[in-house]
């Protein structure tokens, strides 16, 4: 199950760097927090035992996505005349 500690949000990750650590995880509950769009994600578990100190951190960078949305505009050559 899934739960939600704040409002909707969207933010871009690779799926690979999502996947990676949660293949690595052998707990069944983990943590993904992040804060905004640009902030980094970050996975946590708990330790051996319930309420332990932290067992495992990951983190990932998010992708910028308003990039994809712009359009591609090539740069003008500057050349100089031949002398």
């Amino acid at each position: 199950a899934i739960e939600y500690a704040v409002d909707d949000a969207t933010v871009s990750f690779n799926p690979r760097f999502l996947l990676d650590p949660l293949k690595a995880l052998t707990k069944d509950k983990v943590t993904f927090e992040f804060r905004d769009d640009m902030s980094p994600g970050v996975f946590r578990t708990d330790g051996p035992k319930e309420g332990d100190h932290l067992s495992f951190l990951c983190v990932v960078m998010p992708i910028r996505t308003d990039l994809l949305h712009t359009p591609f505009v090539p740069r003008k050559r500057h050349v100089r005349p031949a002398e």
